[in-house]
């Protein structure tokens, strides 16, 4: 059989699209499409500049709301969150994900990903509570490890009741769910069996009985928040373990012990109707009207085309794209186009396109659109395209001057910085992507290549420590002893370099480390962490042997101590019970209170820090 260039494909491929695009009625974007830019959002649609402002400000207020609610680190700003306000349903069908060929129901969608996210919804209130509730799970996602499904579930569905009331400055939240509590009174799942729930639980793939792990999970969440007593501190201090590394069972345990929670559960439930009600949340900013402006249809139609392909309607959104190339604005439609060449190994393409998207337009989204676009297509970018690398580059730093928050571009502006050999750029981009977005462990990654490109190995190893130490996905695990070993083969070459050519085998350098500094009060003990004692009235206990005698140091929580380690073969959690072998470690430790009057004062642990087995402490 004939086959056709690549070139002629991809235009009978566009031919198609575009008579598909005519068919479903999801023509171009026209001129009547405005933006309005908030603190942590873009908000676009073809509707009244009112509306656009209402949905803006819902957002801010609902992020705000999250806050209170969840670690800092949830609501940082990782990625753009585009929100595409749809003037009817019908107008929303023609970009929903299709299912049999038809679009799939709903008011409101959230499509994340890596570089961006988008939220689409139909202009009125009714698509917020599905927006809200994907936006709880990515601010959740944040956070680094996954929250238990239960908490996860139940936190978005709580927050999806928020509703902005009038004057802008107050807002409701908990309002009751009558669907879920129909669901409760038909079924009910014990406490320990919805804890349990996994995402590749049998039970999750049920669609009936996933209906009640919504319902439970929604209204355990509102029993903690605002039953009688409210147990906000005590969930707070439960994410804080599990953010901590804490496995979901002890943590539970620690924080709620034998509270009866589940009897009061069910009480709570019986008596919703009467006594379930929402929250009035008056710390909320009030804001002034936020002006819309007006976008050039290319530049509509490029985030339109983006939005599509990204929910999977792939042959209509490159139609889209490739029309909107070519119209004002179209620089974002470019970017888009280029993103998708590199996906589909066109390299060419994918250069000529960036370079085509590199006009300076003053529009920061648009500029980190070819930064992310550049990046997907300059992986390792030969000498030829350095002009477009550095336009790319100039293109982040905009970005970045704009919204100083945007984790995702200080990491790709590291990425550049790396390729151009300017490693003192490369650490300052990488340190900032690091601090804003903590759970990003692909930052953490590049922090540690760029320490190791400088020739600090001990800044290297000190950065990924943390990574071996708490839970996480198994690439993640792999990618970081991967990186150890060529920490060490950096290392080991460095100081091969310096001996002679003639020895036969170089010796094997000092480890240095790079510790946590000491803070006022702190003293730091070298020994062997024998065992760790837990008991819920006294607290934790670390016995180490330093020289003959074995020390005790406490704590009441084990989220108190900060774990850093520099072993690649040291991971999970750390628990309770004894160290078999025994580690070495560092202790850092200050006077707590004496046990009682005139007594001596207890050492309070503050870090731990598991030093690799060859390591000679210092005294």
């Amino acid at each position: 059989m004939e086959t056709r260039p690549k070139r002629e494909w991809l235009a009978v491929l566009l031919l198609g699209a575009l008579a598909a695009t005519a068919q479903s009625g999801a023509g171009r974007a026209g001129s009547s499409w405005r933006r309005v830019d908030t603190p942590h959002f873009t908000v676009i649609g073809s509707v009244a500049d009112r509306e656009l402002g209402d949905v803006a400000a819902h957002f801010e207020r609902f992020r705000e709301a999250l806050g209170q609610f969840l670690p800092p680190a949830a609501t940082a700003t990782v990625v753009p969150t585009v929100v595409i306000v749809f003037e009817s349903e019908k107008a929303f069908d023609a970009f929903k994900p299709l299912s049999r060929g038809k679009p799939r129901e709903g008011t409101g969608l959230i499509v994340p990903s890596p570089d961006i996210d988008y939220v689409g919804l139909v202009a009125g209130s009714r698509g917020f509570r599905t927006a809200f509730h994907g936006y709880s799970h990515l601010a959740a996602a944040n956070l680094g490890r996954s929250l238990p499904l239960w908490l996860a579930e139940g936190v978005a569905e709580y927050y999806s009741t928020f509703e902005l009331l009038r004057g802008g400055n107050k807002a409701s939240i908990g309002e009751p769910l009558t669907a879920h509590l129909m669901s409760l009174r038909n079924e009910w799942l014990g406490l320990d069996e919805l804890r349990a729930v996994q995402q590749n639980s049998p039970l999750y793939d049920e669609e009936e009985r996933r209906s009640v792990l919504y319902a439970e999970s929604w209204v355990l969440v509102h029993y903690l928040l605002q039953g009688t007593p409210p147990r906000r501190d005590h969930l707070m201090k439960y994410i804080s373990a599990i953010e901590a590394g804490t496995s979901e069972e002890e943590a539970w345990g620690r924080i709620f012990g034998q509270q009866a929670i589940e009897a009061g559960l069910r009480d709570y439930v019986d008596r919703a109707q009467s006594k379930m009600a929402g929250v009035t949340l008056t710390s909320i900013v009030e804001s002034g009207p936020v002006p819309a402006s007006p976008m050039p249809d290319g530049d509509a139609d490029g985030l339109l085309g983006d939005f599509l392909f990204r929910v999977g309607r792939e042959e209509e959104a490159i139609a889209r794209l490739q029309s909107a190339a070519e119209r004002p604005g179209g620089a974002r439609a470019r970017a888009a186009l280029a993103r998708i060449a590199a996906r589909q190994k066109r390299p060419a393409d994918a250069r000529a396109l960036v370079a085509r998207a590199g006009a300076k337009e003053g529009d920061w989204l648009a500029d980190y659109a070819l930064g992310v676009a550049a990046a997907e297509t300059f992986t390792l970018a030969p000498p030829e395209a350095a002009a477009a690398v550095s336009s790319a580059r100039q293109a982040l730093e905009r970005t970045l001057r704009a919204r100083p928050d945007l984790a995702h571009a200080s990491h790709l502006l590291a990425g550049f910085a790396m390729q151009a050999g300017d490693l003192d750029a490369a650490r300052d981009a990488s340190e900032s992507a690091s601090f804003l977005a903590p759970a990003r462990f692909e930052y953490t990654l590049r922090l540690a290549d760029v320490f190791t490109r400088r020739g600090e190995y001990a800044k290297a190893r000190s950065v990924l420590g943390p990574l071996m130490t708490k839970p996480g996905p198994a690439e993640m695990r792999e990618l970081v002893r991967a990186q150890l070993a060529s920490i060490a083969a950096a290392e080991g070459s460095a100081a091969a370099g310096s001996t002679t050519a003639q020895a036969a085998e170089p010796a094997a350098p000092a480890i240095v480390l790079d510790l946590r500094r000491l803070r006022s009060g702190e003293e730091r003990v070298a020994g062997m962490l024998a065992r760790i004692d837990c008991d819920r009235k006294k607290g934790v206990t670390f016995h180490v042997r330093v020289d003959s005698r074995t020390e005790e140091y406490r704590t009441a929580r084990f989220e108190d101590v900060e774990f850093v380690s520099y072993r690649d073969d040291l991971i999970g959690d750390v628990k309770c019970g004894a160290r078999e072998p025994e580690d070495l470690v560092y202790v850092t430790w200050k006077e707590g209170e004496p046990a009682s009057a005139g007594g001596v004062a207890s050492k309070t642990i503050v870090a731990v820090e598991f030093l690799p087995k060859d390591y000679k402490p210092k005294d």
